[in-house]
């Protein structure tokens, strides 16, 4: 099943209307709702993970976006994770994982709990 066709799934929509509904129908960051414009709020998956459906991520890991915010967001990470490839190119990946859980130890006591 290719992920377009995931998100036709009936579970993802339960979740994605789920998600809106926590999030009033409103973009989190600039706070655009669904208007009569075309206005869509989209959920963006914040993180992912191998062998996970997109309906089985905790919460916090989407936030509802305009489509402009969604963008914009999309395109701060691909800067954001290269520019950190970049940097730790010649760490290996074992001190990577130790210096990520040192920086961002809640994010990995929820991912570890999940």
């Amino acid at each position: 099943m290719t992920y377009q066709q995931k998100l036709q799934d009936g579970r993802w929509q339960r979740k994605r209307l789920e998600l809106l509904e926590a999030a009033n129908w409103a973009c989190e960051y600039c706070g655009k709702s669904v208007d009569h414009n075309g206005t869509q709020i989209h959920i963006h998956h914040l993180h992912y993970f191998r062998n996970t459906e997109p309906w089985e991520y905790p919460n916090y890991l989407y936030v509802a976006l305009c489509k402009d915010c969604h963008f914009e967001r999309q395109e701060a990470e691909t800067r954001l994770y290269s520019s950190i490839a970049i940097a730790t190119r010649l760490i290996p990946g074992r001190r990577l994982d130790d210096i990520a859980k040192r920086i961002i130890p809640e994010a990995f006591k929820e991912m570890e709990g999940a």
